[in-house]
């Protein structure tokens, strides 16, 4: 940013800090929205789907096609929500983001 237009300049702390300070937290239900508490776990794609051979085949033959990234540290993540009060819907993320979002697939 230009000197002298008013604005600060954000400075983003070392992430040791970060990571030390956010350990210290845990999921406590008074600051939790109530969808968090309440939602249900994400869905897999339906059952039919695992039965299409040709997609499944079309899945192992061609993995470049079906990568899975994200900038998500999972496992930090997922250490983080350990104490969630809803877990099975924290473990449905924490597998989606492994294994991808494809719950409402249809082929």
């Amino acid at each position: 940013m230009p000197a002298g237009d008013g604005m600060q300049e954000y400075v983003h702390p070392p992430m040791e800090s970060v990571i030390t300070s956010m350990s210290a937290l845990v999921a406590k239900e008074d600051t939790l929205s109530p969808l968090a508490l309440e939602e249900p776990k994400l869905p897999w794609p339906p059952a039919k789907e695992f039965k299409n051979i040709e997609a499944v085949k079309m899945i192992e033959d061609h993995p470049q096609l079906f990568k899975i990234t994200t900038p998500i540290a999972i496992d930090v993540f997922e250490k983080y929500l350990e104490t969630h009060p809803n877990p099975n819907f924290i473990q449905s993320v924490v597998t989606m983001l492994k294994e991808g979002f494809w719950p409402w697939t249809d082929t």
